[in-house]
């Protein structure tokens, strides 16, 4: 594998990536997105919040099961391989002692990474170095955690504890829908432990664009999350890929300074 591109959730790669993805595979390189969210929930316990994102997804039944078919379909159009992962969303998973959602409203989702939270980023720092590994050590995209989200910090987390252990090379994308306020991302940057990280702008062609509309537009269920339909999707995503592009098609990420 060339490439590995770890993601939170069930559509971060294809949200953030989706261009850079497309155009890396047409060139022949081989891509892998390692979704480190994508187990089901493993019992009938919901915060109202959790319930209300179900139903906001129109799922029926095991909603993160349909999310990794959209998924499977999202990264088929980039030309992606999928790797699914049982750890389960921020939304589901329970406190270590007392058994109730550690997450269990929005301000919880954006805030600190709760002590209480089964899933510990130094572990999943040993699961992704195996699999890294495993792999023949491919360059890793991994996300800035603009916004804040507890899923992108533990991941980012898990990342940093990989880079004290080994030396993977890593870029950092910014984290769309959270991207499109570049404070969030000023922000992100500045509080990272990374000390003199370098932005890089990837052009993107119109193919490339398209390829990443037609797969978020596969996340069926979180359309309407983030926009009122497919048109609005499109015009939103093409608008911020002219902004971080500065007039041109492109995606935004960030490296460390050269030596």
């Amino acid at each position: 594998m060339d490439i590995l591109y770890l993601s939170p959730h069930l559509d971060d790669a294809s949200l953030s990536c989706g261009g850079l993805i497309h155009q890396q595979a047409c060139v022949g390189l081989s891509v892998a997105v390692l979704t480190i969210f994508a187990g089901s929930a493993r019992t009938e316990i919901r915060s109202p919040f959790a319930a209300h994102l179900e139903s906001a997804w129109g799922t029926q039944g095991d909603a993160i099961a349909m999310r990794r078919q959209e998924d499977f379909e999202a990264l088929a159009v980039l030309g992606a391989e999928p790797i699914h992962w049982p750890h389960e969303d921020a939304i589901y998973r329970l406190h270590t002692t007392k058994g109730v959602p550690v997450y269990a409203a929005r301000d919880d989702i954006f805030g600190k990474v709760n002590p209480r939270d089964p899933v510990k980023p130094r572990a999943l720092a040993a699961e992704i170095g195996r699999l890294w590994r495993g792999m023949g050590r491919p360059k890793l995209y991994a996300m800035l955690a603009a916004g804040h989200h507890v899923d992108h910090q533990v991941v980012q987390n898990a990342v940093l504890h990989l880079m004290k252990r080994s030396s993977p090379e890593v870029i950092w994308y910014e984290d769309y829908p959270y991207a499109a306020d570049q404070e969030a991302v000023r922000l992100a940057v500045a509080q990272s432990p990374l000390s003199g990280l370098q932005p890089e702008s990837i052009a993107l062609s119109e193919e490339d664009l398209a390829a990443k509309l037609d797969s978020i537009a596969c996340y069926r269920s979180q359309i309407g999350i983030f926009w009122k339909d497919r048109a609005e999707m499109d015009q939103r995503v093409r608008e911020h890929a002219l902004k971080v592009g500065d007039g041109n098609l492109a995606e935004h990420y960030w490296h460390a300074p050269t030596s």
